[in-house]
C-alpha cells in the first residue's frame, strides 16, 4: 500500500474514531497555501481541534508522535491560524492532537494525544 493510499485510511479510522467520540468533522486535508496541511479540523464541546493523523505499519522507525518535529509544528501552527482567521474563530479556545493507529495485522491499535504539543501563539498572527 502507497504512503498516500495509508495516509487516508489513517484519516478515515481517526475520522471514524472521533466521531465515535461525539467530536464534531468541521474539515479534511485543510491547506493553507503551499505553507501547511491539517489532516482533520474538528469541534470537541467547544474547542476547535486541529488533529495530526499518524498510521503506522510498525515502531520500528518510531511512534507517529515522534515524526512531529519542529518543521511539521510550525507548519501545522501556520495552517491552523490561517484557518482561524479566514473563518473568524479566535473566540474559540483551540488545541492541537496527535492520533497515533498501530496496524497490528488486521487491528488496529488508535491512541488519541490530546493537547500533544503547546502552541500558545495558535491566533497570534
Amino acid at each position: 500500500m502507497n504512503n498516500r493510499r495509508m495516509g487516508a485510511k489513517g484519516e478515515k479510522l481517526a475520522v471514524a474514531y472521533l466521531e465515535m467520540l461525539d467530536y464534531v468533522i468541521i474539515e479534511q486535508n485543510y491547506h493553507a497555501s503551499i505553507r501547511g496541511e491539517l489532516d482533520i479540523i474538528a469541534k470537541d464541546l467547544d474547542i476547535l481541534v486541529f488533529v495530526e493523523v499518524k498510521l503506522r505499519k510498525d515502531n520500528s522507525y518510531g511512534s507517529g508522535r515522534e515524526a512531529i518535529d519542529s518543521r511539521k509544528k510550525a507548519s501545522m501552527l501556520y495552517a491552523a491560524q490561517h484557518y482561524i482567521a479566514k473563518n473568524k474563530l479566535s473566540e474559540l479556545a483551540a488545541r492541537f492532537d496527535v492520533i497515533e493507529i498501530t496496524m497490528e495485522h488486521t487491528r488496529a491499535v488508535i491512541e488519541h494525544i490530546q493537547n500533544a504539543f503547546e502552541c500558545t501563539n495558535i491566533k497570534g498572527w
